[in-house]
């Protein structure tokens, strides 16, 4: 059973009426040395790549089924398109672009594929700072797929005045679907403190701090599904420590 945030906002449209969204929690599993998180098209699958920067030869992906709570290596190296196996499938690294299957097969790609060339849309369309990307180090701030959700940086760690922190304190918020008023909160310069202005439906502040999150891209899917990497409250720079969490905000 997933672990749930209930938030009962009240509306007045004529007459009163009670919403009920809820912040459900579908995946919370370690993740140790990971570094970076890429959502399949469809919301489903995730891509985590795993770095050691203590051993340059360490650098691993795993492909997780959310919805199953199931892992694989990503191991086998094609020659063809065809040889992938299931899909669907993700560009990474478009400079030097590699298109990976759920089934654990990778292709060293072209950047014309179809994958690379949405890859590449997608972060033309990034909103903010970070916006809709794909993921942010350290963290950013992102727009949920139906731009009904915002996430908020509340607080750096470490909290070192010289630093923008390896991780943060985070918080979902509901507001409403204006660009301008994205990039307001978004970039901290909105007039009065978020966390009293608009509903907070979830926040990290007494868990695990976050490292990187991605919102789901509209273009992926229309699910309000959140991708974190988690770390140590205490000891924010342990890779080891790496947790990976998917929250989704549902009505």
């Amino acid at each position: 059973m997933g672990r749930y945030w209930p938030l009962l906002i009240l509306l007045l449209f004529g007459s009163l009426t009670i919403q009920a969204e809820e912040v459900k929690v579908l995946l919370d599993v370690p993740a140790p040395y990971a570094e970076n998180v890429f959502w399949f098209p469809g919301g489903r699958y995730l891509l985590l790549v795993a770095r050691d920067w203590n051993n340059v030869n360490y650098r691993r992906f795993v492909v997780y089924d959310v919805e199953k709570k199931r892992w694989r290596p990503v191991t086998q190296e094609v020659k063809h398109r065809e040889e992938l196996g299931e899909g669907p499938y993700v560009c990474i690294d478009t400079g030097c672009p590699f298109l990976l299957s759920v089934s654990g097969s990778y292709l060293k790609a072209e950047g014309d594929e179809p994958e690379c060339r949405l890859d590449s849309k997608i972060q033309e369309q990034q909103i903010g700072q970070s916006g809709w990307g794909i993921a942010a180090w350290p963290i950013e701030h992102h727009v949920s797929a139906s731009g009904r959700y915002v996430l908020y940086r509340i607080f750096a760690l470490p909290g070192d005045p010289d630093s923008i922190g390896v991780a943060a304190d985070v918080a979902i918020l509901r507001v409403p679907k204006d660009e301008d008023l994205w990039f307001d909160v978004i970039d901290d310069r909105y007039p009065t403190n978020p966390l009293e202005t608009f509903p907070v439906l979830w926040r990290s502040e007494h868990a695990r701090p976050v490292t990187t999150a991605s919102w789901l891209h509209p273009l992926l899917g229309n699910r309000d599904r959140l991708v974190l990497i988690t770390t140590d409250r205490d000891d924010a720079w342990n890779l080891k420590t790496h947790r990976l969490v998917v929250l989704e905000v549902k009505k």
